[in-house]
Formats: structure tokens, sequence, C-alpha cells
């Protein structure tokens, strides 16, 4: 399902993205690139302050994770 929202995403499909994300979530709620994906794809319908959160928990996954910080300054700025 990781695959799906990620291509999905790219296709610009961003609702149909988050819900293979959350679903993903649903089964590995401490995957930290299925939050950092998902939250790029509430960003881009929106949803920033989702977004930041699921970037932060990404983060509180794994600490060292560059492509969720520079995800999180941006939505940040």
């Amino acid at each position: 399902r990781m695959t799906l929202g990620a291509a999905l995403s790219g296709k610009g499909q961003r609702h149909e993205a988050i819900r293979e994300f959350e679903a993903v979530l649903r089964v590995e709620p401490d995957s930290p690139s299925a939050h950092a994906n998902l939250a790029v794809a509430l960003a881009a319908v929106g949803r920033r302050t989702e977004a930041i959160a699921h970037l932060k928990k990404a983060l509180a996954l794994r600490p060292h994770y560059p492509e969720a910080e520079q995800q999180l300054q941006a939505l940040q700025r």
C-alpha cells in the first residue's frame, strides 16, 4: 500500500494517496516513512496542521530523517 500511495501521490491523486498512507499506518503505526509520505500528501491538499503533526511523529520515530526535516522546515516557514 505504501507503493500505491506513492504512485497515486506522484500522479496528483492526493486524496487517494492519503487513504493509502492512512491504511498503512493502521497496520504499521510506527512507520516513519508512512507518516512522512502522508504528511506530504496532506500538505498538498492544504491540510498543513495535520502534515506538521505527521512529520513530527516521523522525526520522533526516526530522529535523523533528512527528508522529513526538510519538509517540516518548509511547512513551518
